[in-house]
């Protein structure tokens, strides 16, 4: 018995001289160019019931109850949030410079207590203006060990937010509606497809292209396929390095024989999938919005009591898209764009 307590002492100690040994700061940085003056933007960022309209939290779960306090846009003024899904919180102004930046102090209360801070900087760059998006902090003693994910996971939010404000300062408006479905069953089907490993920043340009010359592929195969028979399947998902390796495919019943021999094809595969679970979520509109059915898929799965399975695949299936016509043969416009999002859990 002594020894079995001097063993896990042992392991204890170990473990607290590991986080004594750890960098509890952590700083965020994301930027995007907005064509539109820094006087236009300014109000969506000082102003904090415009945050509702661009948050990359709040359009997860825009029934969460916010409450606003002090004069808009000043020094002292802020919100609260409370929900399901985005936890509790409090966002104070402690710098407002106006038409150049704001600072703020982010509390967060549940589903953890921590303190950092976050600001919004607006800088001339000919007709645009750029709007960069900052958060630094310390994490608690034994919080340390979650550092890693810090920067990849709320600076990939970020880019969600900024993408939305751009969005609704430019346009007026964000295209992409939300709705979680829960869980359903995948079953195994046949496919063509193109792998390609890319990072994350690479992903709008190395997609088009595979599906693109799958088509032409199908088409000169003779293999006949409907719009909803698209898909990409998330083989490896790293998002510590932003790095993926998915295939772009094509559901099809009857597998060409010996696919790749013809100059130009050497990068199509076929195969058969495995059946799988998946949270799903309903997502309408253009793909630059993708990211929030996401990110509403792992908060609503993790909410609704499931594990990611990381050794499994995730999908996206485009129900109509960028090839899609409309009843009166036009292309059909982006807001009516209509993919799947499969999470793959366990």
């Amino acid at each position: 018995m002594i020894i079995v307590i001097s063993l896990i002492a042992l392991v204890l100690i170990i473990g607290l001289i590991y986080l004594a040994r750890l960098d509890g700061h952590y700083e965020v940085i994301r930027d995007i160019e907005i064509g539109a003056s820094k006087e236009t933007i300014f109000p969506y960022i000082a102003v904090f019931q415009n945050w509702a309209s661009w948050s990359p939290w709040l359009v997860l779960e825009p029934e969460a109850k916010q409450e606003y306090f002090g004069e808009n846009g000043t020094v002292g003024s802020g919100y609260s949030w409370q929900g399901e899904l985005v936890g509790a919180g409090k966002l104070t102004h402690e710098q407002v410079r106006e038409n150049e930046s704001v600072y703020c102090k982010l509390e967060f209360l549940k589903p953890f207590k921590n303190l950092c801070y976050t600001g919004l900087t607006l800088e001339e760059q000919g007709d645009k203006t750029k709007v960069s998006w900052t958060m630094n902090g310390k994490m608690s003693f034994f919080f340390r060990p979650m550092i890693k994910w810090m920067e990849p996971m709320i600076g990939m939010d970020y880019e969600r937010g900024l993408k939305m404000l751009a969005q609704i300062v430019t346009d007026g408006k964000i295209i992409g509606n939300l709705k979680a479905k829960g869980v359903t069953q995948k079953d195994s089907f046949s496919f063509v497809g193109i792998r390609t490993e890319a990072s994350f920043s690479q992903l709008s340009e190395t997609m088009p292209r595979d599906f693109q010359k799958l088509i032409e592929f199908a088409q000169k195969s003779g293999i006949k396929y409907a719009d909803s028979d698209f898909f990409s399947k998330y083989e490896k998902m790293d998002m510590l390095k932003g790095q993926f390796t998915y295939v772009a495919g094509m559901q099809v019943t009857e597998v060409p024989e010996v696919p790749g021999t013809d100059e130009g094809d050497e990068d199509i595969i076929t195969g058969s999938t495995e059946p799988s679970k998946a949270y799903l979520v309903d997502y309408k509109g253009s793909y630059e919005n993708i990211g929030n059915a996401w990110s509403l898929a792992n908060y609503k799965s993790r909410k609704d009591g499931y594990k990611i399975a990381r050794n499994k695949p995730s999908y996206e299936w485009y129900i109509k898209g960028p090839n899609s016509v409309n009843e009166n043969g036009e292309d059909e416009a982006p807001e009516n764009w209509h993919t799947e999002v499969l999470l793959a859990v366990k």
